[in-house]
This record gives C-alpha cells, structure tokens and sequence, in this order.
C-alpha cells in the first residue's frame, strides 16, 4: 500500500514537472492512461490515483471520452463589474463563444415567479446557453426572462450578449444585481453540455438582475467548471 501511494505521487511529481516546464503546453492531450503504463511500468489504478491528484491541484482537467487535457488559467469573475461572459472574457484576452442550445417558452415555476416577481401562472422565455474559453466548454446557463417584458425576445439573436441585447432593443439596462455563489453537482443537462459526468462538483451561481426602477428583468443560474473561474472581489472603505 505505502509502495502505491509513493509510487502515484512519484508519478504525479513527475507529469508535473513537465507540465510546468511546457513539454505539455497549456490545452495540450497528456498522454493516456495506456501510454502512461507503459511509460512508468505500473498498474492502471497507480495512474488514475496520480491523474485524479492533478486534477485535485487543477493542473489537468478531463473532457469524457476524450481524454486528459493541461488546464488553461482562470477566468477571473469580478461580480461588482456585472459584465456579460463575452465582455469578461474580452478584457482578460481570452477567446469565449456562445452556443445556443435553446429557447421556448414555459410557464414559470415557483422558484422563477418568486424571484422575478411576477404572478404565478406567468409565461417566461427559457435560454439555456453553452459557454467555452477557447473551445472548451466552461459554462451552462439557463436564463429566464418575463414575457411580459420581452415579448419577441425568441425572434432575437441570442448568441450574443443578452446585456447588450436588452439594453439596445428593450432599453432595459442592467442597474443592479443579486448574486448567489454555491458549490454544486451537475444536473444532467448541465453535465451532458459540458461533458463531465452528475455526479461532478462545479459552481452554481445565480443572478436575478434588476432595471434602474429595481424590477426584476432576468434570472440565471450558471453552472461552472470549477477548474475554470475564480472570483475576485473589490472592497472599499468609507
């Protein structure tokens, strides 16, 4: 057993090491868990042990049936700049895209009603969007909005930014936000986008973001791969 255990960290030290000194760039396939047990002459399991703890350390990340990838950096989410995912993004100079997966129309939920403030019963358009930092999925949305507000927001383009969107067309901008950050598990829908299996933890953060009269126009809920986002947030004193 304290033969394995030293012998995965031995492993995990050296996979490392050449990923910190660039012989597997950023992005870049590692090798396989075959290849691996070739190389170092040990059993699948050793590998996987020293595989998992990199991605503990957030050097490596998985995509299912794909294999083992070097991690970029973070994007940084600065929540007080209440910036749309393409403009964050932009300002950090990364490269985002937007894949829309779909858009109906529903009767709201209890959840969605109480928090837009809208009467039970109230027709909403539900987005749910694929978000990804230089090809690969970061980010699952599912965005809610009042009909009643938006009536032909589904006749738009809802690929772009939705800030940009609401504000050039309705003339809604975006005064205030309630931001909640959790850890989470994936749902299947969320975890089917992303590639990643349920039962992984990302981080769920959800918005319900207000007009200038403090009404509520939008609400999200964004599920992160937690090796992709940090937060960073400013405080001032008086």
């Amino acid at each position: 057993m304290e033969k394995n255990q030293k012998q995965y960290l031995l492993i995990r030290n050296q996979l490392a090491s050449e990923i910190e000194t660039d012989r597997y760039p950023v992005r870049s396939k590692i090798p396989s868990e075959r290849e691996l047990v070739e190389r170092f002459g040990c059993t699948r399991i050793t590998i996987r042990e020293a595989l998992m703890q990199l991605e503990a350390d957030n050097l490596i990340y998985r995509q299912e049936r794909r294999g083992w990838f070097v991690t970029p950096p973070k994007l940084v989410y600065r929540p007080e700049k209440k910036q749309s995912f393409l403009d964050m993004t932009s300002e950090q100079n990364r490269s985002g895209t937007t894949a829309l997966i779909s858009a109906e129309t529903i009767v709201a939920n209890r959840k969605t009603y109480q928090e837009l403030q809208i009467p039970p019963g109230s027709m909403v358009h539900n987005i749910r969007r694929l978000r990804s930092l230089e090809g690969r999925p970061v980010l699952y949305e599912s965005i809610y909005l009042p009909v009643d507000q938006f009536t032909d927001l589904l006749s738009q383009d809802l690929a772009g930014s939705l800030t940009r969107l609401l504000n050039t067309y309705y003339n809604e901008s975006i005064h205030r936000e309630t931001i909640r950050i959790a850890s989470t598990t994936f749902n299947p829908s969320a975890a089917e986008a992303l590639g990643v299996l349920p039962s992984r933890t990302g981080i769920r953060v959800n918005r319900l973001r207000m007009n200038e009269n403090n009404i509520p126009v939008e609400l999200d809920w964004e599920f992160w791969l937690s090796d992709a986002l940090e937060f960073e947030v400013a405080t001032f004193t008086a």
